[in-house]
C-alpha cells in the first residue's frame, strides 16, 4: 500500500532535503578553502586546479538544487527526475564514503553520507510511486 502525503509536506521535505546543497555549494563557489580546516590533510597544495574543481563542485550542487526546486513545482510529472536525482544522491553519498578510507579524509564525511543516503531513499521512495503526492 502506498504511502499518501500531502504536496505541501512533500515541499517541506524536499526543501529540507536541499538547503545543504544551495549552502555547501554557494560555499565552494565563493569560499573553496573553507571546508579544508575539516580534512585531515596535512602538506596540501591548494593549487589553481583544485580551486577550479571545487568550484565546479559547488556549481554543481547548486544545479542540484535547483532541479529540486523545479520538482517540487509539480511533483507527479518529474518522478522520472526524482529517479535520477535519487541515484546521482547515492553516488555522490558512497563517493564521500569512499574518500574517507581512500584519501584519508574526516570521518565528518560521513554525516553527508548519511543525509544522502536517507534524502536519496526519500526520492526512491517517491519515484517508485511507494509514496504519492496528493493536492
Amino acid at each position: 500500500m502506498a504511502k499518501r502525503i500531502w504536496l505541501s509536506k512533500f515541499r517541506f521535505y524536499l526543501r529540507l532535503g536541499s538547503i545543504p546543497f544551495i549552502v555547501i555549494g554557494l560555499t565552494l563557489v565563493f569560499y573553496p578553502k573553507v571546508f579544508f580546516k575539516y580534512f585531515d590533510i596535512s602538506d596540501f597544495n591548494f593549487n589553481t586546479y583544485t580551486q577550479f574543481f571545487l568550484r565546479l563542485l559547488g556549481i554543481l550542487l547548486v544545479y542540484i538544487y535547483l532541479t529540486f526546486e523545479y520538482m517540487g513545482s509539480d511533483p507527479n510529472s518529474h518522478r522520472d527526475l526524482a529517479f535520477f536525482q535519487s541515484i546521482l544522491l547515492f553516488f555522490i553519498g558512497f563517493l564521500f564514503l569512499l574518500s574517507i578510507f581512500i584519501w584519508k579524509f574526516s570521518l565528518y564525511l560521513i554525516i553527508i553520507f548519511v543525509y544522502t543516503l536517507i534524502f536519496g531513499f526519500f526520492l526512491l521512495a517517491f519515484s517508485s510511486k511507494n509514496l504519492l503526492v496528493r493536492d
